[in-house]
């Protein structure tokens, strides 16, 4: 399969992942500290996927649930406004498959300045499990995710195989 632009460029060559899945927080959400916060998603943006094999991504449940056993590339970020932090406060973005963490990113948060942690990874998921997304701090910093486009928190899940 080959897509090209308007202009007769080609864009790609190969065969794309036939399962994605991508959901947004679209509002601000305070985090607390004391303990992972899950980012609670209020938008799916897109699944694709074809016959059964469409992800299901849940507003109510804040997850992505695969249809399909696989490999899956999984990227949880967000954007965090730090209005109060200790010395040495840190922020993380933790990635749960079937309740379990497989991944984190960690980053220092300094006052009245953006954090923005992304963990990005490959694990397997079997079909049915739930993917979901912490922001974890219990550095005792004041911290709300940010709402405009790039910033805002986000969880893509695509299947590589």
């Amino acid at each position: 399969m080959s897509l090209f632009s308007s202009d007769g460029q080609t864009l790609f060559v190969g065969q794309p992942s036939p399962v994605l899945a991508s959901m947004y927080r679209s509002a601000a959400q305070n985090i607390a500290s004391g303990g992972p916060v899950q980012i609670q998603f209020d938008t799916s943006q897109y699944q694709v996927g074809h016959s059964t094999a469409v992800p299901a991504a849940s507003t109510s449940s804040y997850s992505v649930t695969p249809q399909v056993s696989g490999y899956y590339r999984i990227t949880a970020s967000a954007t965090l406004l730090c209005t109060a932090a200790p010395a040495n406060a840190y922020v993380t973005v933790l990635v749960r498959v079937a309740g379990s963490p497989v991944g984190q990113a960690v980053n220092p948060c300094v006052v009245n300045q953006f954090v923005g942690p992304c963990c990005s990874l490959v694990a397997y998921v079997a079909s049915g499990q739930s993917i979901t997304a912490y922001i974890d701090q219990l550095s005792g910093a004041v911290l709300t995710t940010m709402t405009d486009v790039a910033n805002r928190p986000k969880l893509f899940v695509e299947l590589l195989g």
